[in-house]
């Protein structure tokens, strides 16, 4: 008889310990680590940043960032690091 053991699914607090800066995305458990986006993704990306950053601008509207930031925020991220520490 085999018995199956359970992996340990990775939490929040897994991901907030990953190195920054890395690329780490947590699904249902699992720590992933993305990949690169390749050439063509990065000329679409920029070409949107180019056109819609100078009306965000222009009309007050807020920021635009070209590269994917975190869901949440460094405050939240410190305050959970501190608690759990």
């Amino acid at each position: 008889m085999t018995m199956k053991v359970a992996e340990k699914l990775a939490t929040y607090g897994d991901y907030v310990k990953t190195p920054e800066g890395a690329a780490y995305q947590l699904i249902n458990g699992e720590l992933i680590m993305a990949a690169a986006p390749g050439i063509r993704h990065q000329e679409v990306a920029a070409n949107i940043f180019n056109k819609l950053s100078p009306f965000v601008r222009k009309h007050k509207l807020g920021k635009v960032f070209l590269r994917p930031q975190d869901t949440t925020t460094s405050r939240i991220r410190r305050m959970y690091m501190s608690l759990h520490a």
